[in-house]
């Protein structure tokens, strides 16, 4: 990264410098906030690289934390699109670590809903003022005596429960394998 001899700090008392750096104590690691020439972006970077960065601009990416490689872990665009963890990571919401017992955890395709206290659900609700909802909820620990898989239809319609066949004395075929 090249220091910007255009973009300046203004330090105290008028004194600009082209850099800032963050130091612990004498013998500390330290972080070091610099403007870029070329873009425009403040950059905050430590030992490691860069930690995060914020781009004086209103297109492209806006804001981006870094991991200890430099891949952005968090990235804002200006169309509001929030990137999380975008290249092989994890997103963990409600729990504090990969081995917690309860939260949300969401990586590569997969959703896990973990709770501690009652079964685990999603709610979908209607698109009129949120006033109706499914839910798609796990059954109680005492209900198991295994895994269950439920594949849905490769194709459009309305899955109908067994129940309906008989009440309606119509054939139902069942869109839902069970594995």
């Amino acid at each position: 990264m090249g220091l910007s001899r255009q973009f300046k700090f203004k330090v105290k008392n008028g004194v600009t410098t082209p850099n800032i750096e963050f130091k612990e104590s004498d013998a500390g690691t330290a972080i070091t906030a610099a403007m870029t020439d070329s873009t425009g972006t403040l950059s905050f970077d430590g030992s490691a690289g860069q930690l995060f960065s914020i781009t004086n601009s209103l297109t492209g990416t806006l804001f981006a934390v870094n991991d200890i490689s430099g891949v952005p872990s968090l990235e804002i665009d200006d169309q509001g699109i929030v990137k999380i963890a975008e290249f092989n990571g994890k997103l963990i919401v409600g729990g504090d670590s990969e081995e917690d017992a309860t939260g949300v955890t969401i990586q590569s395709g997969a959703i896990q809903i973990r709770t501690d206290s009652a079964p685990g659900y999603v709610d979908f609700y209607c698109e009129v003022n949120n006033a109706h909802r499914v839910r798609l909820k796990s059954p109680a620990h005492s209900a198991y005596s295994g895994q269950v898989d439920v594949t849905l239809p490769n194709s459009s319609g309305t899955i109908a429960l067994a129940s309906d066949a008989f009440s309606t004395g119509k054939a139902i075929a069942m869109a839902i394998v069970f594995g």
